[in-house]
């Protein structure tokens, strides 16, 4: 795992909810934006049409999940467009292996079975609460499972 960049990851959501953005965090979406039709790839659209410095995962409209941010925290879009390409590079960035990117950006740290119902249901606190679970004992996170019914601190 690259502990940076997990780093970065989750101290973006952290400036999300201190800000109160947690609308942009959605587990059931890489990236949506409201104004556009599509949902996988519209930040990279978006900054396609618009003067890069306007674009930045901070301030956009979009609304993404773990891969989704962590793709965006990444840099430059993939040159294809494809749901598989995108969580390679968040893979990549991320440091980690097929498991464990699985295990991040399908929820099943959640207890979730990679259904957007399932995952439309993790918030921003929870996958906070995940990734700092992830930063503090790496070589354990995989066993680690968050239970969803349990009441937020």
């Amino acid at each position: 795992m690259n502990r940076e960049n997990m780093t970065k990851l989750r101290d973006h959501l952290v400036w999300l909810k201190e800000n109160g953005k947690e609308q942009k965090f959605g587990m059931a979406d890489y990236i949506h934006h409201p104004g556009l039709p599509y949902r996988v790839f519209a930040w990279y659209e978006l900054r396609d049409k618009l003067p890069d410095e306007t674009i930045s995962p901070y301030e956009c409209k979009a609304v993404a999940c773990l891969a989704g941010f962590a793709a965006m925290l990444a840099g430059e879009p993939p040159k294809e467009r494809r749901a598989q390409i995108f969580e390679a590079q968040a893979q990549d960035w991320l440091g980690l292996t097929h498991n464990e990117a699985q295990n991040l950006f399908m929820g099943y740290w959640a207890g979730c079975d990679a259904n957007r119902d399932d995952l439309a249901k993790i918030t921003l606190e929870q996958a906070i609460v995940h990734l700092n679970k992830v930063l503090e004992d790496p070589e354990k996170w995989l066993s680690y499972e968050l239970d969803l019914n349990e009441d937020e601190e």
